[in-house]
């Protein structure tokens, strides 16, 4: 057997996000393009220990990417591919809703640069690296709009054209791409290891803050089983930005399916996940894999809850606990107040968050009311006395002194009706 196949798995890249960023002038993009292409730099900086980088999918925030964004992200890869290999899928966000148009990375296909395979298709290919050929089987993300032109889709309801998507992609999993990798090692010799690239869900995945919610159709969730295929040596995922392995924390399945996760912060929903790309070590029958950091920008939620007393003080000391954290970080502020007091000044506010890179938000929210379910015993038709006995028996906490309670209000609903009654 060969030494192992070193491979840096690099995630969602997201080019040209720009929420929470500022422009800059001087480069051409916002502040935030800049957080993510530093991003992609810091996890491109691992290729020197790589023979293989691929890129699952996501490269771009959206099909249209600027000229400057392309321009950016192009030079990266044209570098990067003068020392190693470099294979790219298209994901859901690379993707025009129309069928037929381009992707935002045809580009690199359509300009055949050497040492980048751009993978349209779920087609098996043989890519060549320092250490011998790697077999790649591709499976980049279908838009359902393409289904939807065939005949079987038609008719179909949403859920029904979901099922067939993902009985299809299972189907090419098992029935193309795994033979297609027999049949290749028959060809390069038995130890050739394969990688397969999918851009999509895999069931037990976790989601993180940024996940089902950003989903504005249904997703096509593939078993677990359709991609822990025996014919791969090792699983590179892209789509859902938290990182993780399927199952959670298996470091020893053959092979392994991994999530790199996205190499930034896009927003709130992701401020507590760190940010990584895997490098892993794939031998046929045996990958070992680990992960690398990214440092994302941090982002930082300050919430606070204050009294009737100096509420705008109470903010203040409790923005400067958060003092060193706020250097260079997104931030935003979160308060609440006792009803009938004003908003609190939010110029005062965004000044005490002086030294943050960008200010969210400075926002009162409301507190919520607790909402107390309607005990389905109590009914008009009791009285009065009737009722408390009721609302007693649903009050443990109150059993040694339901006696004491009821003989206390005999007399009160006794003199309460007679009022009643004489009015």
């Amino acid at each position: 057997m060969g030494e192992p196949i070193r491979v840096l798995h690099v995630g969602d890249v997201h080019v040209g996000v720009e929420l929470y960023g500022r422009p800059d002038p001087e480069k051409g993009y916002g502040t935030r393009v800049g957080d993510f292409l530093s991003a992609l730099d810091r996890a491109l900086e691992y290729a020197s220990e790589a023979d293989l980088v691929l890129f699952p999918g996501d490269i771009y925030k959206n099909c249209d990417p600027s000229p400057t964004v392309q321009r950016e992200f192009a030079g990266r890869i044209r570098r990067l591919a003068r020392t190693v290999p470099v294979v790219m899928i298209p994901g859901n966000h690379d993707l025009p809703n129309a069928f037929g148009r381009a992707s935002s990375v045809d580009i690199f296909h359509v300009l055949e640069l050497d040492n980048v395979w751009v993978l349209r298709s779920p087609r098996v290919v043989s890519v060549p690296t320092r250490r011998g050929p790697v077999l790649i089987a591709p499976l980049p993300f279908m838009p359902r709009s393409r289904l939807l032109t065939m005949d079987e889709a038609k008719g179909k309801s949403i859920p029904e054209v979901v099922d067939l998507m993902r009985q299809k992609l299972i189907d090419t999993i098992d029935r193309v791409l795994a033979e297609e990798v027999e049949s290749e090692r028959q060809r390069l010799g038995a130890q050739t290891p394969a990688i397969l690239m999918a851009h999509y869900t895999i069931q037990g995945a976790v989601f993180g803050g940024y996940g089902k919610g950003a989903l504005l159709a249904p997703d096509v969730e593939l078993p677990l089983g359709s991609v822990k295929n025996e014919a791969f040596d090792y699983v590179a995922l892209a789509h859902i930005h938290k990182h993780q392995s399927i199952p959670a924390n298996d470091h020893t399945g053959q092979p392994p399916v991994i999530y790199p996760g996205s190499v930034e912060r896009v927003d709130f929903g992701e401020e507590e996940e760190d940010k990584v790309v895997v490098l892993a070590q794939v031998s046929r029958g045996r990958t070992t894999w680990e992960t690398r950091p990214l440092h994302p920008r941090p982002f930082v939620t300050i919430r606070v809850t204050t009294d009737e007393v100096e509420p705008l003080e109470q903010v203040k000391t409790a923005v400067e606990a958060k003092r060193e954290h706020l250097r260079g970080a997104v931030v935003r502020l979160l308060y609440t107040l006792p009803q009938g007091h004003p908003n609190l000044p939010e110029r005062e506010l965004r000044q005490a968050l002086e030294g943050a890179h960008y200010v969210a938000a400075v926002r009162r929210e409301t507190p919520k009311q607790e909402v107390r379910a309607r005990h389905g015993g109590l009914t008009t038709q009791l009285t009065p006395l009737e009722a408390l006995e009721e609302y007693l028996r649903t009050q443990p906490q109150l059993a040694s002194q339901k006696e004491a309670l009821i003989d206390y209000a005999k007399p009160l609903i006794a003199q309460a009706t007679a009022n009643r009654d004489e009015s």
